[in-house]
């Protein structure tokens, strides 16, 4: 499984348009202030990026795992997870 953190798409276009993230992103004053909030309780300071899951996701499909990876929760969160 892969678990992604704070992840927000790059930009409105890639947001379906039914999705209550649209109505959340088209306020970007909200969306940057709790996007700060949340990229401070983050170990990296940041927020993840489409791409980081994706390279998450193409890990587990590759032949580089060995092909006996079972019942495993891989953190795509920048250590947000992470035990204190």
């Amino acid at each position: 499984v892969v678990a992604p953190g704070p992840t927000p798409p790059k930009d409105l276009d890639s947001v379906s348009a039914n999705s209550t993230f649209r109505d959340f992103m088209e306020d970007m004053d909200q969306f940057e202030s709790v996007a700060k909030n949340f990229a401070e309780q983050i170990p990296l300071k940041r927020l993840g990026a489409p791409e980081n899951v994706a390279h998450a996701v193409l890990y587990l499909a590759s032949p580089v795992t060995g092909a006996y990876q079972t019942g495993q929760v891989i953190g795509v969160d920048g250590g947000w997870w992470m035990p204190k």
